[in-house]
């Protein structure tokens, strides 16, 4: 982890050597060849040729050193981007979208790249729309919606445990809302959303028999009542949609 605070101003330069950084699409010359590249940013920051061996082995580049950029496909110039990214060693890895372009096979290999990266200590930040590629991936999840931050999530909360939510539907709209007012009103938080009503609260989960009683007495008999596997794609949308199921 980098250990300097940055309050305003200028970001020391010493500071930024220890940061990599790739946006969704990495800034290239097209007439500049991939080795040519690469030895560009090696002079640039001072490494030695070795460290353009190394990464061109760990982004599988060597075939493509001697194209020029501007014939490069989308996937392989975002393999070059992450070299580029990657070559100096960094401490903190910033991505925007990085297996934008690639096919299936180079989107399991920037995983495995990725984790291989944390793994020996480098702390990866990455925004994608890819849900699924989070799951997999993160240590830890931030859900972010029209500017501000909704959620964070960590543990055992991603990937595949996802998490379980109670589901009712009803016959109306306006019983799914009432519905919901009446587990408000015994301390249990769902949100109605058309005929549906969601609650992943836990005593709602754990007790679906004693949720449904409390619907019949409010006069909202659900016509269905179940629990269902709820992961991280679906409870996005949750958060960032309220009219969704």
């Amino acid at each position: 982890m980098l250990g300097t605070a940055v309050r305003g101003g200028r970001t020391p330069p010493a500071l930024w050597a220890r940061v990599g950084y790739l946006v969704e699409g990495p800034g290239l010359y097209p007439a500049l060849t991939v080795l040519e590249h690469l030895q560009v940013a090696a002079r640039y920051r001072s490494l030695s040729p070795a460290s353009v061996d190394e990464v061109v082995d760990r982004l599988d580049l060597g075939r493509y050193s001697g194209v020029r950029a501007r014939a490069l496909s989308t996937g392989n110039r975002q393999r070059l981007g992450l070299a580029l990214a990657l070559m100096h060693r960094p401490e903190l890895l910033i991505l925007d979208e990085p297996v934008n372009g690639l096919d299936p096979a180079g989107v399991v290999e920037v995983r495995h790249l990725l984790r291989s990266l944390a793994d020996d200590g480098v702390s990866v930040f990455m925004s994608t729309h890819i849900i699924g590629e989070v799951a997999k991936l993160a240590d830890r999840v931030g859900i972010i919606h029209a500017g501000h931050l909704l959620e964070e999530l960590s543990g055992e909360r991603l990937g595949d445990s996802g998490r379980e939510r109670l589901v009712s539907t009803f016959r109306s709209p306006e019983l799914a809302r009432r519905g919901a007012e009446a587990l408000h009103a015994r301390g249990i938080d769902a949100q109605a959303h058309q005929m549906s009503l969601v609650s992943t609260a836990p005593d709602a989960v754990q007790r679906p028999d004693r949720v449904a009683t409390h619907l019949v007495e409010a006069g909202a008999p659900p016509t269905s009542l179940g629990i269902e596997h709820e992961d991280l794609e679906q409870h996005f949308l949750r958060l960032t949609d309220r009219d969704r199921p």
